[in-house]
């Protein structure tokens, strides 16, 4: 198979193999002026229309660049960071982006800056990215409710009728498997830095895999939502006449949204391979604050490295950990917690306990920059003084000091407002802290894949029970 996309100047070449560098919608018959004004009006379209038509011959047409994402890779990758997935957007220079996310899901993060998503993880860095340039962002996914909430009955009935020995032995499964591809993102073994994610052969594999290992229903099923989809980014298409969207979706979508835009006859897909390679220096200006959180805290702080520190690259940690205390100050909460958490890597509990009893000390209240996902800050707590005191309570117990660390616990279960022990996660589900912690009370922390079990089993509405 060989796919062709749009160039800017409107004809076809095979992605694999051809790279163009045009910049964005030149037009040099137009005057100065003419164009100053049709990008003027279409910018205005693009923010307050409700729909407008594209149809007409004097209308150019809307380019589309689609953006292949993983969804756990932008924290764990070093060739496919947020900062690397913004440099991108900002060459591209979109009047509009598209997400992974359902319409309601963006209104909603609309109304409420702190609710912008950290998983998956390219809406961060989208959004953050969009929102820095006052750039609009459109869900554009769907779903099937019904099938939706089926899957979900049924992996809570799933969870009842097994015993915790059977759950803990498919649990080991599938976190050494887990642990194994995260070690390989990490020390960036993978191809899955941001030019590999674009080539033609792994975006066709991507598709290929997923869609041979599903029924024939499912796949009629994935072939609906990519209708769906296109629609959508058709229906923000119409907003914007005559100018650029970029869509930022998963991998699998990639071919099938190009097979279905290119056949629309008043929208020009363009390669995202033009718009490479990304300098250093293009990638440096995108770096965000909150990047050095994320990034460190999937390194020190993520419920997958409870049992299996070593799948992460800890030069990479201690780089960070240099750079957040540049940025907030070695004496803050937020770099004094991390550093806590690098000695706790190490095992010295007594300097971690010493750092840590320094911040719960200080009774101040420092936010997480953004809503916590437990892929990087576990338990997802969102104040630094909450987390330093949970650790503080393992670290009792690490030293067999078991009632020191009950009095902790029974703290954190009296917390205001009692949602802080309940935080939603991606897909519908919560975190039942109240549960996870309740167990601590009489069956010690004790570290390792143990404890990584228990993570994943808070995630539903599960209770954790003794070893």
């Amino acid at each position: 198979m060989l796919l062709s996309l749009h160039s800017q100047s409107g004809s076809s070449f095979p992605l694999a193999i051809r790279r163009l560098g045009s910049s964005p919608m030149r037009t040099p018959f137009r005057s100065l002026l003419t164009s100053l004004a049709l990008l003027f009006t279409a910018h205005l379209s693009c923010a307050h229309s409700e729909g407008l038509s594209l149809s007409g011959p004097e209308r150019d047409k809307t380019e589309i660049v689609l953006i292949a994402a993983h969804h756990s890779v932008l924290f764990l990758h070093p060739g496919y960071t947020p900062a690397i997935l913004r440099a991108l957007l900002t060459k591209i220079s979109p009047a509009a982006v598209c997400i992974e996310a359902l319409p309601e899901d963006v209104f909603e993060w609309r109304k409420n800056d702190s609710l912008i998503p950290t998983w998956p993880q390219e809406l961060y860095a989208t959004m953050t990215w969009a929102k820095k340039r006052e750039i609009l962002v459109w869900g554009a996914d769907w779903r099937e409710p019904q099938k939706q909430e089926q899957s979900q009955s049924s992996k809570e009935k799933q969870s009842s009728v097994t015993t915790v020995g059977e759950r803990l032995q498919k649990f080991k499964k599938f976190y050494r498997d887990l642990i194994i591809w995260e070690a390989e993102q990490a020390f960036g073994e993978s191809k899955e830095d941001i030019e590999s994610t674009h080539n033609l052969e792994a975006l066709a594999k991507v598709e290929s895999v997923i869609t041979d290992a599903i029924s024939p229903e499912e796949r009629a099923s994935y072939n609906l939502r990519d209708d769906r989809i296109t629609q959508n980014i058709l229906n923000v298409a119409s907003k914007c006449p005559g100018m650029r969207i970029a869509v930022v979706f998963g991998a699998y979508h990639y071919l099938p949204q190009v097979r279905r835009l290119q056949k629309q006859p008043h929208i020009r897909v363009i390669a995202t391979t033009e718009f490479f390679p990304l300098r250093n220096q293009e990638v440096g200006a995108e770096w965000h604050d909150g990047d050095t959180v994320l990034l460190l805290g999937v390194n020190l702080d993520s419920w997958q490295i409870l049992g299996a520190p070593q799948s992460r690259n800890h030069q990479r940690s201690k780089s960070l950990l240099n750079k957040l205390s540049e940025t907030y100050g070695p004496e803050s909460p937020i770099s004094q917690y991390y550093q806590a958490k690098w000695r706790l890597l190490f095992g010295d509990l007594a300097k971690a306990k010493e750092i840590l009893e320094g911040v719960v000390r200080k009774g101040t209240q420092t936010t997480l920059p953004y809503y916590p996902d437990r892929r990087w800050s576990w338990p997802p707590f969102p104040d630094i003084e909450l987390k330093a005191k949970f650790y503080l309570a393992t670290i009792f117990d690490l030293e067999n000091r078991h009632e020191e660390a009950v009095a902790l616990y029974r703290q954190l279960l009296e917390l205001k407002p009692q949602s802080k022990l309940t935080p939603q996660a991606w897909g519908g589900s919560y975190i039942d802290l109240r549960k996870y912690i309740e167990s601590l009370i009489g069956d010690a922390y004790q570290g390792g894949l143990w404890e990584a079990f228990q993570a994943d089993e808070a995630l539903i509405p599960s209770p954790r029970v003794s070893r």
